[in-house]
This record gives C-alpha cells, structure tokens and sequence, in this order.
C-alpha cells in the first residue's frame, strides 16, 4: 500500500513539474510579433513606388508616343542627336501649358496621356514625354529624381555619350553657341555623359536643380542613389 501511494506521489510531482514548465513557457513567449502578419508584404520604399509609376508612365511603345516621335524626327531631321533633342525640346517647351498636380497627389501622366491632352502638365510629365519619345528614337535616357524641401522633382536626361568623342564635341559646342551658356550635364564613374533636359530653366544643359538626395531611375526599372559628378 505503500508503494502504490509513493508511485501516486511520483506522479502527481511530476505532472505538477511539467505545468509549471509549461506555464513558465507560455510567459516567457512575446504576444506581439514584430513586422507585418504572416503572408502579408512589407510595405514597398517611397523610391520603388516612384520608380514603378515612372517607368510605367514613360509609355514609348504606345502608338500616339511613336507618332508623335515620328513626326518630330521629321520635322527635326538633324544629324546629330543632340542638336535634334535640343531641337525638340525647344518645341515641347513652346507648345507646354504647365499645369501643377493636385495638392498632395504626386501624379505623372504617361508619354501619350500628355501628348493627347495637348501637352498639358507639370515638370515630371515633361520629363516623362521627352524620356519617352529619347527613348522610342532607340536611344537611352534616365529620370533624375531630386529630393528638394518641397517633395521630388523628375527630370530627364540624354546619353550623349563619353567626353573625347568628336559627335558629342561638336553638338556640345553647337548648343553652347545656340544657348551662350555652357552646358551642364553628370557624368558617370564609368565615364558616361548625361545632358539636362530640366524643363524648369528654361534650355537643354541648364544649371541642375540643387538636391538633398538624387536617384536616378532607368526606364528598364533599375534604380540608384546617383554618385557621379558634374
């Protein structure tokens, strides 16, 4: 009799261990979780959602985007590319009625939203047509975006390519001339050379809006914090 009450003892002690382990347990387990719920997405940095609604509004592919370059081209035809995107930028900037986003709404039209309303719009949806229609002539351009007090400001820029080159010597020169101004543009680590396309100041090559932070964004959707010089 004594030993079958010793074997219940035993029992009850261990039984009683292993509630006060698993109580202990439970305690020590935070309640709270850091970070979103489980099968839900972190919430995207400001710089992917910009660079997502820019690239997708640099639309060169769209039809009115392509006629629109097409006929430009043509009524541009000059050899060098940098003497016809001046060119061209010189028209847009005539024909532009800027018009401000709603207060609070950071909006970019695409390429052939503005060039079917009439060319309508503010900085970034000039940057974004000319970027588009740089971009459907099959040669490369890039979106600067520059974190100012106000916001952001989007402009764009033209690869005129690497310093040395005769081409690139002679449309330099020839704008410097055209704007008696010298031509400001960034240039790469990797050498590469970018002319300002800033709508703001009023020619190509202008001085550059003074940032805090510049990105820039490519219209393939790769983006950087920029680290060149100018």
């Amino acid at each position: 009799m004594k030993y079958g009450t010793s074997l219940l003892y035993i029992s009850l002690l261990l039984t009683l261990c292993l509630l006060i382990s698993l109580t202990a347990g439970a305690c020590t387990t935070p309640l709270l979780r850091e970070g979103p719920p489980r099968g839900a997405s972190a919430p995207k940095p400001e710089i992917v959602i910009q660079t997502q609604k820019i690239c997708t509004a640099i639309d060169s592919q769209n039809p009115t985007t392509r006629d629109y370059a097409d006929q430009l081209a043509r009524l541009y035809p000059k050899k060098n590319f940098t003497m016809q995107i001046c060119c061209i930028y010189e028209h847009l900037q005539d024909d532009w009625q800027y018009a401000g986003d709603p207060r609070g709404n950071d909006y970019y039209a695409s390429a052939s939203q503005s060039i079917s309303n009439g060319l309508i719009g503010d900085g970034d949806d000039f940057a974004i047509l000319i970027a588009a229609l740089i971009k459907t002539m099959d040669r490369e351009t890039r979106i600067m975006l520059a974190e100012i007090p106000e916001g952001t400001h989007a402009y764009a820029e033209l690869y005129i390519g690497e310093k040395g080159d005769e081409e690139i010597e002679r449309g330099l020169e020839w704008a410097t001339n055209r704007y008696s101004s010298t031509m400001n543009y960034h240039t790469d680590v990797d050498g590469k050379m970018w002319l300002n396309l800033d709508w703001a100041p009023g020619h190509p090559g202008e001085q550059f809006t003074t940032a805090t932070k510049l990105w820039v964004i490519y219209p393939n959707g790769i983006y950087m914090q920029y680290r060149g010089k100018q």
